[in-house]
């Protein structure tokens, strides 16, 4: 994604995780659609006179606030912005003043009612996002604070500085909970459970933290410089961190915080990734393949596209790849030759799964259909039309169902014969849900829906499958 002019300081994903907003030293906020690979320009925010530091979209997914260098004309001083813009307009919404210094970090409760600010002034501050109204100042750190986070619940503020510490305080009253000290923090976040921190520091570590009783856990090392961004996996297992040695890596979080994966993809890519059956191969969207036990590339695939999606064959010896230039791609993954290429998408390719015989091929696109196709021919089956995007395609464990789920702004779970591609039903549910992700049970008597709420979780949700269906 390229159209900053100066550096990028601060990117967020969207509550759906549809569009990405950026911030940059170019004094600009743009935003940015995450469903095609290239990432599309859709809006460039105006109205910064200074870098823009942080950046956060609210609960509903049409405001975003940014925290700027901003020096307020209209005052007069060294006043330091916030400012609130509509996502869909572009328009600036809100100006919010009370920092003396720059603002390093903003953040969005959960329920989106207020917003967390951080600065180099060494406060933190409390907002209506409503109103723009100043609830409180929180003066807590002896230095700028650098990261902020939420807890799940919206309870509790975590707030990392450049004093060595993490302070915890009480939104409600501002009152403080606990200090986790240990050296200069640059980023924190919340498990998604509320239970745990995680910490990323300028000596290089990560650290794991009991967010009840404030006892370090782990420390996590492997990087060679600072650790700019950290986040907790959905199900909270796994941590990954960003760092500025141009590294991204996947942790541990929940037995010895061992350091799973570290890599250093061609062009930023590998946001997608897939574990071989056996567990010995990882593959990444860049279409590299690694060594699961140590790390090591072992092959770099022939690319004619970006890939939005993959998966295993179950015997593991193919992998297909769903890619945005609206195609297939199939590897034999004994020699990882060049791949057998299926057409008939007319857009990005978002989700691929394989039957459990590894006959049969299903497809998911932003073109709003789901495609079966023949696994060693290659043959278009048949084709499924959907009102949205279909995000996601599963298969039952007996192979003779498949589900499928699309939809950003709304959403649309459906099930289909996995022989014939055949339409069977559409499952009843709150359409305005954001489904991410459908799977069999193991006993395929239900189908379980990943949905992607608006303050960053994924809650799983059971549909129990069609008396008639199952039949």
């Amino acid at each position: 994604m390229e159209g900053h002019s100066g550096d990028v300081l601060s990117v967020a994903f969207s509550p759906d995780g549809m569009r990405i907003v950026s911030a940059s030293r170019d004094s600009t906020v743009r935003m940015w659609d995450t469903v095609s690979v290239s990432g599309a320009h859709l809006i460039t925010l105006k109205g910064h006179s200074d870098p823009v530091r942080s950046v956060a979209f609210s609960k509903d997914d049409n405001l975003v606030v940014s925290g700027s260098d901003d020096n307020l004309v209209v005052s007069g001083s060294d006043d330091k912005t916030l400012r609130l813009w509509n996502t869909d307009s572009g328009n600036l919404l809100r100006t919010l003043n009370g920092h003396s210094k720059e603002v390093r970090s903003v953040a969005f409760s959960p329920d989106g009612a207020r917003i967390a600010s951080g600065s180099k002034d060494e406060t933190v501050r409390l907002w209506e996002a409503v109103t723009g109204a100043h609830l409180r100042t929180i003066r807590f750190h002896s230095g700028q604070v650098t990261s902020l986070a939420f807890s799940p619940d919206g309870t509790q503020v975590a707030s990392a500085s450049f004093d060595s510490t993490i302070q915890m305080w009480n939104t409600a009253s501002g009152s403080h909970i606990r200090t986790l000290k240990s050296c200069v923090y640059l980023s924190v976040a919340f498990s998604p459970d509320g239970t745990r921190l995680v910490s990323g520091s300028a000596d290089h570590t990560l650290r794991l933290w009991n967010a009840v009783s404030g006892k370090q856990l782990s420390t996590l090392e492997g990087h060679s410089d600072w650790v700019c961004s950290v986040a907790f996996s959905p199900d909270g297992t796994r941590v990954l961190s960003g760092s500025d040695d141009k590294t991204i890596r996947l942790w541990d979080a929940v037995s010895s915080g061992d350091h799973v994966q570290g890599v250093k993809e061609r062009s930023g890519e590998g946001l997608v990734l897939a574990f071989s059956p056996d567990g010995t191969l990882v593959v990444s969207g860049s279409m590299d393949v690694w060594d699961a036990g140590t790390g090591v590339r072992v092959n770099r695939l022939e690319r004619h596209s970006s890939a939005c999606s993959l998966a295993f064959s179950p015997d593991g010896m193919h992998v297909v790849f769903g890619c945005d230039d609206h195609t297939l791609q199939l590897f034999d993954a004994a020699n990882w030759a060049r791949p057998t290429m299926f057409t008939g998408h007319s857009r990005a390719v978002l989700s691929v799964a394989f039957s459990p015989d590894g006959t049969r091929i299903a497809s998911g696109s932003m073109d709003m259909s789901v495609r079966l196709w023949d696994t060693v021919t290659g043959v278009h089956l048949k084709t499924l039309l959907h009102p949205y995007p279909v995000l996601s395609v599963a298969f039952s464990p007996d192979g003779m169902r498949g589900v499928s789920a699309s939809g950003i702004f709304q959403s649309d779970v459906r099930m289909w014969d996995g022989v014939t591609g055949g339409y069977l039903s559409t499952f009843e549910h709150d359409a305005t849900i954001n489904i991410t992700s459908v799977a069999f049970s193991p006993d395929a008597k239900h189908i379980h829906i990943s949905e992607s709420m608006p303050d960053g979780l994924v809650v799983l949700t059971e549909l129990r499958c069609l008396l008639s269906v199952l039949a």
